[in-house]
């Protein structure tokens, strides 16, 4: 188990937990991603972020809440604009460049294929 950034990760095989400001998520679907851009929501067009999608079932609990409808689930892999708002924030995450290698919920309409 070590700390990265805050975060307690726990390492088995391809198994591993993030405890993200008291949420836990399991195996945050690191593996078979679909590549896209997230867009932002304060600045039209703007790239925010490289991540995959890795899921869309609105009944999936990310951060202890359901996506619900219109939001998917994504892995953030490469944080562009750092400083960008997170639509629902984390504990103590608050933005983009906060949550790399963490799955959050992003509102499907600011995501673009890559």
């Amino acid at each position: 188990m070590s700390d990265v950034g805050g975060n307690l990760i726990s390492s088995q095989g391809n198994e591993f937990e993030n405890n993200v400001g008291g949420f836990v998520d399991s195996d945050p679907c690191s593996q078979g991603l679909t590549d896209v851009l997230l867009k932002s929501l304060r600045s039209p067009g703007v790239d925010v972020a490289r991540a995959g999608v890795c899921s869309k079932d609105s009944k999936k609990l990310v951060g202890g809440e359901e996506l619900g409808v219109g939001f998917i689930e994504v892995f953030i892999i490469v944080p562009i604009k750092r400083d960008e708002p997170l639509i629902r924030p984390y504990g103590s995450y608050q933005f983009i460049g906060d949550v790399v290698a963490q799955s959050i919920a992003w509102p499907s309409s600011f995501v673009e294929p890559v």
